[in-house]
């Protein structure tokens, strides 16, 4: 495997097993398998991702198609539908969703407090 480091270019790596490795116990990687590509965090403590100060700009997640957010078992937790709603889940099942009229929920809907009608 053949890796280049190059000011113009920046890291590459000629196969589709290498793998970028930062921290004493390779703690973050990043790398593609062929198929899919992936930033992964193996070690102690938190997985941040951040813009660098107070009052930066926005952090963006953009995909081609939809977005997820899934906990570690695979459940998705979140679905961001492209050109289309969110969703949010419990458990596997969804719970709520955005849709053209406004907000769905399946299920019980409870509130602490409503506003008055102004």
């Amino acid at each position: 495997m053949a890796l280049t480091i190059n000011g113009t270019t920046g890291i590459e790596t000629n196969t589709d097993t290498g793998k970028i490795k930062v921290g004493a116990s390779d703690d973050l990687q990043i790398y593609h398998d062929g198929s899919d590509s992936y930033v992964k965090h193996n070690g102690e403590g938190n997985f941040y991702v951040q813009t660098s100060e107070a009052g930066a700009e926005d952090l963006y997640l953009q995909a081609g198609n939809d977005v997820y957010i899934r906990v570690q078992t695979g459940e998705t937790a979140i679905k961001a539908i492209g050109d289309g709603g969110v969703e949010l889940y419990y458990d596997t099942a969804k719970k709520a969703e955005t849709v053209t009229g406004g907000f769905t929920v399946t299920g019980t809907c409870t509130a602490t407090s409503f506003a008055g009608d102004g």
